[in-house]
């Protein structure tokens, strides 16, 4: 996956109204195919011992839900990661089952891969 935002292109910290675009590859039956899709960031917080932030999909997106990531680092030096998620595909009934299991190998992958950089 690929993905720009309007805090990246703008080099700034991220906040709510910011849009984040992202190219999937998924496979297809000539190979993969790039499919487009468009979040809207819907909160942020950034405070001395919490980082968060909540996006939604928008009307350019193959899926219809709200996405979050809490992290805190109490005064006992433990961290917690807390991620909320819902949605559905946004397919056709006949599609559905495949589109849920695509979607939640996709959400385990981006856990894995945030909990290989945090221990790294």
């Amino acid at each position: 996956m690929e993905h720009t935002s309007d805090f990246s292109v703008h080099d700034r910290r991220m906040r709510a109204g910011d849009r984040i675009v992202q190219r999937i590859r998924v496979p297809g039956l000539r190979g993969l195919v790039n499919v487009l899709t468009m979040n809207e960031v819907v909160g942020v917080i950034d405070e001395p011992r919490c980082a968060s932030f909540a996006y939604a999909t928008t009307a350019q997106h193959d899926e219809i839900g709200q996405w979050s990531a809490r992290l805190d680092w109490p005064d006992d030096r433990s961290l917690w990661l807390t991620v909320h998620s819902y949605g559905w595909p946004s397919v056709p009934w006949f599609m559905r089952a495949w589109g849920r299991r695509f979607q939640l190998h996709a959400h385990q992958r981006g856990i894995t891969n945030f909990r290989l950089i945090i221990e790294s």
